[in-house]
Formats: C-alpha cells, sequence, structure tokens
C-alpha cells in the first residue's frame, strides 16, 4: 500500500473516532433529560462525560489545527454541553461584603461518625474530630447525612449546643435508643420541621422552617438513594485495578456491580422528583442540600437545581469533588439556593474524617 493510501487511512480512522466520541458526548447531554428509571443506560453516558469531555476537546484541538471538515463535530458536542461543563468546574472567588443578614450553612455526609472505624481504629476518636473541626468553621446550620448518635446519651447534641452555639435540631429517625439518618442543627429558632421518607429506601429528606433575621426559610436536607457496594464489591474492584482476574469471574463482579448502579439510578430518579416537587411547593426563601449521590450530568441533578441555583456555580473553584471513598467520582454533594438569597462563597473542605467531604456555602439573605 502506497503511503498516500496509508495517509488516507489514517485521517479515515481519525474522522471516524471524532464521530463517534462526538456523538457519545451527545448522549451525555441526552442522559439528563433521560428518566433512568425508564431507560437506565443512559444514565451512564453523564457518568464518564469527564473523559469524553476531554477527548473531544483533543480531537477538536487536533483536527482544527489541521483544517479538517470534521472539526465542526466535537465542537458542537462540546457547545451543547457547555452548561454540564459550568456544573463540573468553576473559577470562582469568594466575594464578601458587610450586609449582616448571613447565612453559614455546612452540609456533611459523615458516614455514621465512623461508627464501624473505617477511618481511625480508637472507638470514637473520628467523632470527637468532626465535632472539633465543626466548631472551628461555626456553620450557622449543619444538614448531616448518615448521622448517628446515641439518644440515652445525646453526645453530640448537647456538643454542638454547648461549643457551636447549635441550640435547634430537627426531626430524625429513630428507634428505641438511636437517631439516624438526616439532622438538621441550627443557631437559628426551627419552627417546623418535617421528615419524609422514601418508598423501599433507607434514604429520606428531612426539611426544617427556620427563623433568620426576621424572615422564615426553608432548608432541605436530603439523602438519595445510595449505590449500597458491600465489601465484596469492593474486593472485587480493588482486584480488578491492581491483578489479573479471571474473564468469569469479571463478568460476574461486574453484572453484580451494574445491576446495584441500574437499581439505584432508577430509585435516585423518582427521589430527585419528590425533591424537586417539594422544592416548588416551598413558601419561603429555600436552601436544599445533602448527598445526591449522583454526578451533576444526571437526570437526578437536573431534577433538582431546575428552579435553584448551585452554590459551587455562582462561587466554586476548581472541580469540587466531595466523595473520598474507593471509587472515582466527581462532585455528589451540593448547596442549592433559590431567589432571595446571594452567594458570598462556597468550599469543598478536604478533611479525611467520612468518605465525603463537607461542602460549606455563605449565602446572604437579599
Amino acid at each position: 500500500m502506497s503511503p498516500k493510501n496509508n495517509k488516507n487511512w489514517g485521517w479515515i480512522l481519525i474522522n471516524s473516532t471524532a464521530i463517534f466520541l462526538a456523538v457519545l458526548l451527545l448522549f451525555a447531554f441526552i442522559a439528563t433529560y433521560v428518566n433512568p428509571a425508564k431507560f437506565v443506560w443512559f444514565a451512564y453516558f453523564g457518568l464518564v462525560f469527564p473523559p469524553l469531555l476531554a477527548t473531544n476537546i483533543l480531537l477538536f484541538v487536533f483536527l482544527l489545527f489541521n483544517w479538517k471538515k470534521t472539526t465542526v463535530l466535537p465542537l458542537v458536542a462540546i457547545a451543547l454541553n457547555w452548561s454540564n461543563i459550568q456544573t463540573m468546574a468553576q473559577f470562582k472567588s469568594a466575594e464578601f461584603d458587610t450586609n449582616e443578614k448571613k447565612i453559614r450553612i455546612l452540609s456533611y455526609n459523615v458516614d455514621l461518625f465512623d461508627y464501624y472505624g473505617h477511618v481511625n481504629s480508637e472507638k470514637g476518636q473520628t467523632q470527637r474530630e468532626i465535632l472539633g473541626f465543626l466548631v472551628q468553621e461555626s456553620p450557622d446550620i449543619i444538614c448531616f447525612q448518615e448521622f448517628r448518635e446515641d439518644l440515652n446519651q445525646s453526645q453530640i447534641t448537647r456538643f454542638l449546643r454547648e461549643n457551636a452555639g447549635l441550640k435547634y435540631t430537627s426531626i430524625s429517625r429513630i428507634n428505641n435508643h438511636m437517631a439516624f439518618g438526616n439532622k438538621i442543627y441550627s443557631k437559628f429558632p426551627i419552627i417546623y420541621d418535617s421528615l419524609v421518607r422514601f418508598e423501599n429506601s433507607k434514604n429520606m429528606i428531612v426539611f426544617a422552617d427556620i427563623l433568620a433575621y426576621g424572615d422564615t426559610i426553608r432548608v432541605f436536607n436530603f439523602h438519595l438513594e445510595s449505590i449500597g457496594f458491600q465489601k465484596d464489591d469492593d474486593a472485587f474492584y480493588y482486584d480488578l485495578i491492581s491483578t489479573p482476574t479471571e474473564t468469569s469471574d469479571i463478568r460476574k463482579g461486574v453484572g453484580r456491580m451494574i445491576s446495584k448502579m441500574n437499581k439505584a439510578y432508577a430509585k435516585r430518579a423518582e427521589q430527585s422528583k419528590i425533591l424537586a416537587q417539594l422544592i416548588t411547593d416551598s413558601p419561603y426563601k429555600t436552601i436544599a442540600c445533602g448527598d445526591l449521590n449522583d454526578m451533576p450530568v444526571s437526570f437526578a441533578y437536573r431534577q433538582v437545581s431546575q428552579n435553584m441555583n448551585d452554590s459551587f456555580r455562582a462561587r466554586g473553584f476548581g472541580l469540587g469533588t466531595s466523595y473520598s471513598g474507593v471509587y472515582p467520582s466527581f462532585r455528589i454533594d451540593y448547596v442549592f439556593f433559590s431567589e432571595g438569597f446571594y452567594c458570598e462563597n462556597f468550599t469543598t473542605i478536604r478533611v479525611k474524617y467520612s468518605d465525603h467531604f463537607p461542602v460549606c456555602s455563605d449565602l446572604k439573605i437579599d
């Protein structure tokens, strides 16, 4: 084969790859509109959005410098995903003023305060470190997910009341001796609260009406469906990335994990619609924060954010990655706010006390 034919075949391969990857990136754009409860496979295009975006950008630059007509394909795919790109990366700075009507709100999935010793083998050490960290950050409102407290001792509630000024607490799920799930703590009076349970799920929403600066605001603390990977899934994942595994074992392990992810995607889709409706029905200025368990390029994120502002998009910096566990991830913890608030700052605080990083936002009431 002549060098000229080799060159032609090379460009055919490059152009075909550009078309293929641009189509996949377009599928990621469509994924935010497709309910995974009805068609789950589109959700995975949102999951692989970052590498799809990166490869399309590289191909666009390469084709542009070579003056190829196919340059337009990755360009169109990137342009359509511009809003998704903004949810993944921001380079904003904080902007504070002297307005006194400010609320610092912090959301934190504390993984049961490391009750099972995943972070620190010394019993209670991680809980003490988390509580000390919270006093240092001095939030006005805390939204905990995967909260756990022994009601016979109430050490957490007593400590936050006495050392952080968080006098008021919301309802949470309880049994005979323990509170668990979602919990809101506030320096401002809570005048009403409620718990919304999801059907066939341990996850939930707690919301509280809070009297702040003579105004009533509603704060939602949400935790949507977890994938529910267990120790055998973690062990399989470690083996997969570190050592060769038999083909049959790979099929079995991947199939088990995908089955769990499919179920979680479908449940989160319905739960996000419930949360979005609750936000729409709120009669007050609204803050909604918590663990979405999904990336920004997802159906769940679009549902929850459609009538809200995202603090990360307003004042975030970097990628905002909030999951710190064993699996690759990006931003899954959020602070949303309605009209009537102005965001001055958003921070993902990289303290390794849980499999999530806490996220914190400074909001002022307009």
